[in-house]
């Protein structure tokens, strides 16, 4: 056999009074397997999305570093998210270094993903910060608000973890994400973020950013691989 087609039942077949006929259960199954995508005569099923519910590719990588030798490198830009009335659910996954971290809604990004840290001179780390971050992009109808970046960081001196969050608007202009400052010196180690939307698309992108004054040592770096899943309707 093959997936079925599906096939209209009338009111009137279904009717309190109406019988019961191997017709009818014959079109209840097949339109379950016809919704569903499945062949009837498979002994092991599984479900099938159609080509129009179901599109995958990848948008690109973020990938920048920066240490007391480069003031600033700035990543790729990509896109974070959609704009399209027939999408149900946009999902983008982001590995950082190879392990996912799943997080709700419009963005997943990978652990270790942004570290931030200034050495002093016997490269005995003074801060070191390792960040789990998550980015969605809150809409108004199918206007895009803002890009959301929340942070998760573990301090690796201490294990403590402290959590920020910062909206980027979307002026396509450079704002902090994160500024680790030695405050001894002025130095500092910080990631920023600029975002923007056109007609279809918002893109995000990230750069790392540091300022030396000293004898210490600071960096910044970004690493992040894209992958977006969109779930769009038949429409």
């Amino acid at each position: 056999m093959t997936i079925p087609t599906y096939t209209v039942i009338a009111d009137a077949e279904i009717d309190p009074e109406a019988p019961l006929t191997s017709s009818l259960f014959y079109r209840l199954r097949n339109n379950i397997c016809a919704l569903l995508g499945i062949d009837p005569s498979d002994t092991n099923p599984s479900v099938a999305f159609q080509a129009s519910t179901l599109n995958t590719g990848s948008t690109g990588a973020m990938s920048a570093y920066a240490d007391g030798n480069t003031s600033t490198v700035t990543s790729a830009e990509v896109i974070v998210s959609r704009i399209d009335a027939t999408l149900e659910q946009v999902q983008t996954q982001a590995l950082g270094y190879n392990h996912p971290y799943n997080v709700a809604n419009h963005l997943e990004i990978g652990p270790a993903s942004i570290q931030l840290a200034i050495d002093n001179p016997q490269n005995t780390p003074q801060k070191e910060l390792t960040a789990v971050v998550s980015i969605d992009v809150p809409y108004t109808g199918l206007t895009p608000d803002s890009v959301d970046v929340t942070l998760d960081f573990v301090d690796v001196l201490t294990g403590s973890v402290s959590s920020g969050s910062v909206s980027l608007p979307l002026d396509n202009a450079w704002h902090d994400v994160y500024d680790l400052t030695h405050n001894a010196s002025g130095e500092h180690a910080r990631v920023q973020g600029k975002a923007r939307a056109t007609s279809t698309d918002v893109y995000l992108q990230l750069r790392a950013d540091v300022v030396k004054v000293d004898t210490q040592y600071p960096y910044a770096s970004v690493n992040l691989n894209v992958r977006r899943t969109e779930y769009a309707s038949k429409a």
